[in-house]
């Protein structure tokens, strides 16, 4: 789950994207159909991967700043998603997983 600042779930709310403070399946399922769609740099040094948005361009209407990543969106639609520190990101992403595991596992 990503958690939101009460100004993103405003701003989400007036590009018609509704929830509460956590971003919801409902909404990680639009998230993941747009980033399939999506430009996607990888920097061999780093390990920074860039998804952009291969035709939408301008300032976006939203930033939403995390453990080693960044959305940026205008309106409903991600302009792009930067992770700039994949370990932020596995750790985000384990988050529901290990809640899901076992006791003892």
């Amino acid at each position: 789950m990503l958690l939101l600042s009460r100004h993103a779930v405003d701003k989400l709310a007036t590009c018609g994207i509704q929830g509460g403070s956590v971003w919801t399946m409902d909404l990680s399922q639009h998230l993941t159909t747009q980033l399939k769609s999506m430009e996607r740099l990888v920097d061999a040094e780093t390990g920074a991967i860039l998804f952009r948005h291969p035709t939408l361009r301008g300032t976006p209407d939203l930033v939403v700043e995390g453990d080693g990543y960044t959305l940026e969106f205008i309106g409903p639609t991600l302009l792009c998603l930067d992770i700039n520190d994949p370990s932020g990101m596995a750790r985000l992403l384990a988050d529901p997983v290990k809640a899901q595991l076992p006791v003892g596992v």
